[in-house]
């Protein structure tokens, strides 16, 4: 007689409030990456257009669509219903779905598909123009689609935690610091490849220098100057 009582008194506009905050910031993050994809994809198709990755004005402008769309898109699932109470929490039923297609078109499917279309175009633009790379080019494209495959890698685990939240249920207070010690850690690969970049490009630039005075020396030795 009473056993769905703590399903009317836990079923409320906070309780599926909760469930869509938390598919904001997924949804969010999801984007910042598909963001870094496109950086990185400009810096290899269009890397002599400075205006495409290194004006702040455009990446801004970027920004804010991304926090538009990690509410906007979200909110259409929130407000279907597709958010019910189960298991002493709200969450999208993985048995409805309905809902469950719509969720991931939604949440999942819009980032991920922008950054495996990225993907393609940036692995076919270097299949047919290769033989036209600059060893350096060869260099910053080799580096740039490395952290774009990284990214894919990065995002099919976010959801793959998005979704045993979902099974599970709410997630323990510890549960998004773990979040940000991964996100941490692949932000350190991200900068490791960076800086591995730039000592190799300056160690390549010391060692042009270097030759580049023994031949002078050389030549002087030689008596090749005056």
């Amino acid at each position: 007689m009473y056993q769905n009582i703590p399903v009317t008194n836990n079923d409320t506009i906070w309780c599926r409030s909760k469930v869509y905050f938390a598919t904001v910031a997924m949804v969010c993050a999801l984007y910042a990456n598909t963001f870094q994809a496109l950086h990185r994809f400009c810096r290899i198709i269009y890397y002599t257009r400075l205006f495409f990755h290194r004006n702040i004005y455009l990446y801004s402008f970027g920004i804010l669509i991304q926090i538009f769309l990690s509410i906007l898109q979200p909110l259409s699932v929130l407000v279907t219903g597709v958010y019910q109470y189960e298991d002493y929490h709200c969450q999208m039923s993985l048995t409805n779905w309905r809902g469950t297609i719509l969720g991931a078109f939604l949440i999942w499917l819009s980032p991920i598909t922008i950054i495996v279309i990225i993907y393609a175009c940036t692995l076919s633009y270097i299949r047919h123009y290769s033989i036209t790379f600059t060893v350096l080019q060869h260099t910053r494209i080799k580096r740039d689609f490395t952290v774009i495959k990284r990214i894919i890698i990065y995002c099919k685990e976010k959801i793959n935690v998005y979704i045993n939240m979902e099974r599970e249920g709410a997630p323990e207070p510890g549960f998004f610091n773990a979040i940000r010690r991964e996100e941490g850690k692949i932000e350190g690969e991200f900068r490791d490849i960076e800086r591995s970049h730039e000592q190799r490009e300056a160690d390549k630039y010391e060692n042009r220098a270097d030759k580049y005075e023994r031949k002078e020396e050389e030549d002087f030795n030689q008596g090749r100057f005056p």
